[in-house]
């Protein structure tokens, strides 16, 4: 088993980042109110484990929805990422 010491050396050496939208966790409370869709953190979404996930509030009934259409509890959310730009050299490479 490799040392944490060791894995530090070895992420440095490689260069490897982790990945980062540059954007931070913000208090719920925070969030828009008008159906735009968001990231959101629920620790408590019961669903495959997950904890960030597609939703908005519902302001006809005061909740928050998961992109499902399921009420949810979120404490934080982030702004959805951009999405990739539209046209060739921008596209992921298929994989092997």
């Amino acid at each position: 088993m490799l040392e944490c010491h060791t894995i530090q050396s070895l992420i440095s050496i490689r260069g490897w980042k982790p990945m980062s939208t540059g954007k931070k966790w913000e208090p719920i409370d925070s969030a828009p109110r008008d159906w735009t869709d968001v990231l959101l953190f629920d620790p408590a979404y019961p669903h495959d484990h997950r904890t960030v996930f597609e939703g908005y509030f519902d302001a006809e009934t005061e909740a928050w929805l998961s992109a499902e259409g399921e009420t949810v509890s979120p404490t934080h959310w982030q702004p959805l990422p951009e999405p990739p730009a539209q046209g060739g050299d921008e596209s992921p490479p298929p994989h092997s």
